[in-house]
């Protein structure tokens, strides 16, 4: 750490001449101190899934605390949790995210997360089954990068050996999607959750059997009701509390299971009563990931006014309708929403559109 000029280095904020401190910081027993440098690395070093020229550095004192085992086991966890954070921010600048920027820190990034796999890698056996799923999960996304393809057939028997096993099958079964390994034998799983994880695989994209399973994940999500979003005071934070996965360990967010139905089911029709279903009970919070995609969907390419609505389009009006958390009239992505699907953003035109054409 000391070899760094972290004054040459910046993060989200600047320069990134408080960085050691905080690096100093996890090895302390200060509990706060603590808190605010895993803080500092969550939101300065790597920002909402951007890295910076602090990024690589910080990626291999890290990776040093856990070989050395310097700091506490749930200090470990938080540590193993980044650097996975890490490799996914840097598949995303693989697949062309963040410009020119992103490529510029490319080179160090990839050569940060090849010298600090092993640290990663040593903890996928962890006795602590929490320390074990982050480090998989940390491991999984390593893998992900293109220096490091060649540890997926690894990995990946590593999964199927844990799914063989019994332990949270479906969590599985997504990193082994994550990693684009073969999943189609898990079709016929006994496991409903671990057929939708497994349908979900971009590379089933056309299994007439993973279509149907899709439709009836859609179905059983619709039966089972949406999960309720944690109520806030501050919208932002209502906002943010709807990406809190009340179930991690399902293998699939309702979020990707309605993008890969709607990017798959050809004709609408067969999805349309689940899809219902979920706008008639969704949370204003998913304009962009649930309710919003399936109006969308539904009046794909757009409603042209006075044509007579389909069955499916009365259906989902019907429950956009009867949804008022839909309406409120300063969100500017639900208005995005109605623009798109060709909707009139007022409740009573969209009433009048659905007594009216037949």
């Amino acid at each position: 750490m000391r070899d760094v000029d972290w004054s040459r280095l910046e993060h989200a904020y600047g320069p990134a001449v408080d960085t050691p401190r905080h690096l100093a910081a996890l090895l302390g027993h200060d509990r706060d101190a603590v808190e605010k440098a895993l803080e500092h690395l969550d939101v300065a070093v790597l920002h909402q899934g951007v890295a910076y020229s602090a990024t690589a550095p910080v990626v291999l004192v890290v990776a040093g605390y856990l070989d050395e085992l310097a700091v506490e086991p749930a200090v470990r966890d938080s540590l193993l949790e980044f650097l996975g954070w890490v490799a996914e921010a840097t598949v995303d600048i693989e697949h062309g995210q963040h410009g020119q920027h992103g490529r510029g820190l490319l080179p160090n990034l990839h050569k940060a997360l090849v010298t600090t796999y092993q640290s990663v890698y040593a903890y996928v056996d962890a006795e602590n089954a929490d320390l074990r799923t982050t480090a998989t999960a940390a491991a999984v996304s390593y893998a992900r990068c293109t220096p490091l393809s060649e540890e997926r057939p690894v990995l990946g028997a590593l999964l199927r050996q844990r799914i063989a096993a019994g332990e949270k099958r479906a969590w599985y079964v997504a990193k082994l999607v994550a990693l684009g390994a073969p999943v189609a034998d898990y079709l016929d799983d006994p496991e409903f959750d671990v057929q939708v994880t497994a349908a979900l695989a971009p590379g089933l994209a056309d299994h007439p059997n993973a279509t149907e399973i899709l439709i009836r994940g859609l179905t059983h999500a619709a039966g089972t009701g949406t999960l309720p979003v944690l109520p806030a005071n501050d919208p932002l934070q209502e906002y943010a509390n709807s990406f809190i996965d009340p179930d991690p360990w399902r293998g699939y967010s309702l979020t990707e299971l309605i993008a890969a139905s709607t990017r798959r089911v050809r004709d609408f029709e067969r999805i349309a009563e689940p899809a219902a279903q979920l706008v008639r009970t969704a949370s204003w919070t998913g304009a962009d990931r649930t309710w919003g995609p399936l109006v969308r969907a539904a009046f794909h390419p757009g409603y042209r006014t006075g044509a007579p609505l389909t069955v499916s389009q009365r259906l989902v009006l019907g429950a956009l309708l009867d949804n008022p958390e839909l309406w409120a009239p300063n969100d500017g992505n639900a208005a995005l929403v109605f623009r798109q699907a060709g909707l009139p953003r007022d409740r009573d035109r969209c009433t009048q559109i659905l007594n009216t054409t037949h």
